[in-house]
């Protein structure tokens, strides 16, 4: 029974981001400037949006390599889905047991955050296979009695990275290394020596960051400011308890979710205390100093769905083994047709992500075609799908000498952005490139 439900999850994750690889869904804004600062790396130029994670780039530079398409792009992206979903599965199995585990992967293949945008170009799930990986280093260490032994030195390099794959990642690191001494003093007492030489390795893994963030910013801590976002304190900590279960989690997730969080009462050893206490944090933090986005607190969400199915299983197994069988047979069963229910939704997803890039993707292409090969420059508010398939470096200040050097163009949207610089007010020819439905092109001649 172990090892078909272990196959049926499994099958699962993989059967949904195979899906999603071959929807060939448009990139999305936020995956287009990965694509972008992957392409500044290899060309070897800087990036423009200086506060994106580095280590993102190699993972959009084997896309570029394999073809630079939707597709190519989402490989890696996919496999690390499926790293996040064996890490879980291995922390799950550490602090809980192996059918507890199983059952947590095959549920977490039905969230919506897995099922529709599990393979995007985003740094979110590979962040949280590090934290997920480094949360299982250190349950294994919380109880012994004669304190860590030194694998747990591994936390560094998997926080770490996890840091340079997601500055974002500082958040939920913060709380886990709270919630780690609070439940493992005691044991980290007895032997301090791998928590120093694991402190000390983070502490230097992360010397190049912060070189990189004095260069750019004046101050070691520069890049994480510009890249935060705080737009209202709390709301998105509103958001996530308050929004639409289903549309934001996905149909099975959410009960699991409140079960995790009640689990806290039946919680009995430090270990699942550390994933309870972290999971809360992480969410809560992430969600007052952030707008929401489901993607940003999936870390926590996995903790939740960990210590929630623990609890569902727990309740169950105190009835007859006829229930039992029932209740396995019958959440199988829904868990199947979720799953088969998600691909037509995936489908769907990406359908309407064609619809509503159709405006960007036809301009990109009238631009491709009157510039050819050129260098070329698109005047206007940025756009990280346009710059991503024009080739185009955007600017909102332009000199008007670079319209003898390179091919300037303005992209205006049906509807007005009040950013957008005024054309009118700016010399030169103005040559209609494209007038389409919803989009128009302008090139910018001396």
């Amino acid at each position: 029974m172990k090892r078909a439900l272990l196959g049926f999850a499994a099958v699962q994750w993989l059967a949904s981001l195979a899906v999603q690889v071959w929807a060939r869904r448009p990139l999305g804004y936020d995956e287009a400037q990965y694509a972008d600062a992957a392409r500044d790396w290899v060309a070897g130029r800087e990036p423009q949006l200086f506060y994106l994670s580095p280590g993102m780039n190699p993972i959009g530079a084997i896309g570029l390599a394999l073809g630079s398409d939707e597709r190519a792009m989402r490989i890696v992206p996919a496999l690390l889905a499926l790293v996040l979903a064996f890490a879980v599965w291995q922390l799950a199995r550490r602090t809980t047991d192996e059918v507890t585990a199983t059952w947590t992967v095959s549920l977490l293949a039905t969230a919506r955050q897995f099922s529709q945008h599990g393979a995007d170009l985003l740094s979110d799930l590979p962040a949280a296979a590090c934290l997920v990986a480094a949360t299982f280093v250190i349950a294994g260490e919380l109880e012994r009695e004669r304190g860590p032994r030194w694998r747990f030195v591994l936390v560094a390099p998997l926080a770490a990275a996890a840091i340079y794959l997601r500055y974002g990642s500082c958040i939920p690191l913060a709380v886990l290394g709270v919630a780690a001494l609070a439940f493992g003093w005691r044991s980290f007492a007895r032997r301090r020596a791998p928590v120093v030489v694991a402190a000390l390795a983070f502490v230097a893994l992360l010397v190049p960051h912060a070189i990189t963030a004095i260069r750019l910013t004046g101050s070691p801590l520069g890049i994480l400011v510009a890249g935060s976002t705080v737009p209202y304190g709390g709301v998105g900590l509103v958001t996530y308890v308050t929004a639409n279960p289903s549309a934001y989690y996905g149909w099975l997730l959410p009960p699991v979710l409140v079960a995790g969080v009640v689990a806290i009462g039946w919680v009995r050893d430090r270990a699942r205390a550390l994933l309870w206490m972290t999971a809360i944090g992480d969410i809560a933090v992430v969600g007052l100093v952030t707008h929401a986005r489901a993607r940003y607190i999936v870390f926590g969400l996995v903790l939740l769905a960990i210590l929630g199915v623990d609890l569902i299983r727990r309740a169950i197994a105190t009835r007859s083994p006829r229930v039992q069988r029932a209740f396995g047979a019958g959440a199988l069963a829904v868990l199947a047709a979720v799953s088969i229910r998600n691909v037509p939704a995936a489908l769907r997803a990406a359908r309407y992500a064609d619809r509503s890039s159709a405006p960007t993707l036809a301009a990109a292409a009238a631009i491709r075609a009157d510039a050819g090969d050129s260098p070329c420059i698109v005047f206007g508010y940025y756009d990280s799908e346009l710059e991503w398939h024009t080739h185009c470096v955007t600017v909102l200040v332009l000199d008007p000498a670079e319209l003898a050097r390179k091919r300037v163009y303005a992209v205006r949207d049906a509807i007005p952005n009040p950013e957008e610089p005024d054309l009118d007010a700016f010399p030169g020819k103005h040559a209609l490139v494209l007038d389409a439905p919803g989009v128009r092109v302008i090139r910018l001649d001396p």
